[in-house]
């Protein structure tokens, strides 16, 4: 049923419970219950705490477990306003948490139904474009396990292409984080060789099948066909980067009451993005990634991208 009752949340000073504090300090209670906050507002923030927003899957989590709570809440312009909040906390448009409208469905769903369906449409939504960028950084990270000195290769060819090095930052998810730089430290320790290092201690992200096939009995493209691949994957990667960079300043703008950036700030960060994306696209037809190189025979304009 929907939440009709007006419930907040507050943090007590430890070892004292409401009555102490009344009496003790009518005043300070009174500051208390002041800043007490909504139920769904709390939640979301505990969730938040500490958490690495920048990681798809916590939001994911973290959206998993408001949304239900703010689909309880009884009066509709309260629901707006909390998936606004919990939209600008993830950092994701408004619209992926829109549930869809039950109304085409009534006739088949009941209310319960269309909720659920329509939380789970929304979640789905948040993770479509983080799905597809583990992918890409899944497949940048099997290139490198294969042949960990190719990351010397692959940055000698991105700075060719006047595009920053590929490195860990480069990578969103975590666990692939973590991965990479195990395979930076295969090529910097000399203990071991590259294939026995990542033999040890290469995180368990695929299955002992997968990952024997990777370090020994992957087929080995050729030099050219491994290298262009690698950049190709690398400029698709920095490219998804920024065009995340450029969906959350606009989204942030819509924000009437709360813009980070005045409208001349946000003017020059996005001018400075698509600079950048433009010479990521043009990166991307060059020979070095399997492009016809017809962008390299054309005047180049004397701009470059910064590091991540």
């Amino acid at each position: 049923g929907r939440l009709k009752a007006d419930i907040r949340v507050t943090t007590l000073p430890e070892g004292q419970d409401p009555d102490e504090i009344a009496l003790a300090d009518p005043e300070a209670w009174r500051r208390i219950a002041a800043e007490a906050k909504p139920v769904v507002v709390h939640v979301m923030e505990t969730l938040a705490a500490a958490q690495d927003l920048n990681d798809a899957k916590v939001k994911r989590e973290i959206a998993a477990q408001v949304l239900p709570l703010i689909e309880d809440v009884g009066d509709s312009v309260e629901r707006d306003a909390y998936r606004q909040q919990l939209a600008r906390l993830l950092r994701v448009d408004e619209r992926s948490l829109v549930l869809a409208n039950p109304i085409q469905r009534r006739a088949r769903h009941t209310t319960e139904e269309r909720s659920r369906t329509g939380i789970e449409a929304s979640l789905n939504a948040i993770t479509e474009k983080a799905r597809s960028n583990r992918l890409l950084e899944e497949q940048a990270l099997r290139l490198l396990v294969q042949d960990p000195y190719s990351l010397n290769e692959l940055n000698r060819a991105l700075g060719l292409l006047h595009v920053p090095q590929f490195g860990e930052e480069d990578f969103v998810e975590s666990d692939f984080r973590q991965a990479f730089r195990v395979v930076l430290n295969s090529i910097r320790q000399d203990a071991l060789s590259p294939k026995d290092y990542l033999a040890e201690n290469l995180p368990d992200l695929f299955s002992p099948e997968d990952s024997n096939e990777l370090i020994e009995k992957a087929p080995q493209p050729t030099v050219q066909k491994r290298l262009a691949d690698q950049v190709r994957t690398a400029l698709r990667i920095k490219r998804s980067h920024l065009d995340s960079r450029v969906q959350e300043i606009l989204f942030l703008q819509s924000e009437l009451e709360e813009k980070r950036y005045s409208d001349e700030e946000a003017e020059v960060l996005l001018t400075e993005l698509i600079v950048q994306r433009r010479t990521l696209d043009e990166a991307a037809k060059s020979k070095l990634a399997g492009g016809d190189g017809a962008e390299e025979r054309r005047p180049r304009p004397k701009h470059g991208i910064k590091g991540n």
